[in-house]
């Protein structure tokens, strides 16, 4: 027996959170006229290996770091799930971010409790995938990763000012497992500046997709034909 319709929306809504796509400029339907390979979201960006090293150099994300962290992707495997529980505890007790989660729940049709699943899911992977990605140097793939999230979380209208703030909290809920696993301090603080910066660099990839999102909107593309409409701004003399 086929599943009715609700079934199906609420299926698609878990989903939407661990697929990946690449929203701004429909890069597969563009293929499918084209005839050419889709391009990536980094490639749209004009990112690749060189210019995310001066990214990493900038805010002293180097090998040391890397070292660093690769050494703890068991660790972060083992303390995810709780952090991504206690992250979304947080989430879903502030007010605005629990009416966001409720809004969005009910326009999939899906139950609150199920959307909450998901998101703890996608959560579990994304802290792990900080780990792992030093064994890559954080390079293209893993900013890849990054900027699709961020265009997914614009796509359902998550406020940017939430979006990011939630970096705060994870940033709070990494230093407690870090100090329960760990009681030297010169290794906690090396630890944190290593997680941070990391964080730092994902930022600015969900910066990136969000504001690539709102300059290839429809809704800004038709600013910018009707600014191109206007004539030029005499000079007024003062």
């Amino acid at each position: 027996m086929a599943p009715r319709v609700g079934t199906q929306e609420r299926n698609a809504g878990v989903q939407r959170y661990g697929d990946s796509i690449d929203p701004p400029l429909r890069s597969a339907g563009r293929a499918a006229i084209t005839g050419k390979p889709p391009r990536s979201s980094a490639q749209n960006f004009g990112i690749d290996e060189s210019s995310l090293e001066a990214r990493r150099q900038f805010i002293r994300l180097g090998e040391e770091e890397r070292r660093l962290l690769a050494g703890l992707i068991s660790w972060a495997r083992s303390v995810t799930p709780q952090i991504a529980k206690k992250f979304y505890d947080w989430q879903f007790e502030f007010g605005p971010t629990r009416r966001f989660f409720e809004t969005y729940a009910k326009s999939v049709g899906m139950p609150l409790s199920q959307l909450r699943q998901a998101l703890e899911c996608a959560q579990t992977g994304y802290f792990v995938q900080i780990f792992e990605g030093a064994e890559e140097d954080w390079g293209v793939s893993y900013f890849e990763r990054r900027l699709k999230v961020g265009a997914l979380h614009d796509k359902i209208n998550l406020p940017f000012k939430w979006y990011i703030g939630s970096y705060v909290e994870y940033q709070r809920l990494t230093s407690i497992q870090l100090r329960e696993a760990c009681q030297d301090a010169q290794q906690i603080a090396a630890a944190e500046q290593a997680i941070f910066k990391v964080f730092n660099c994902d930022t600015q990839a969900i910066g990136d997709a969000f504001l690539m999102t709102t300059m290839t909107s429809p809704t800004a593309s038709l600013r910018r034909w009707k600014n191109r409409q206007r004539p030029p701004m005499r000079s007024v003399a003062v």
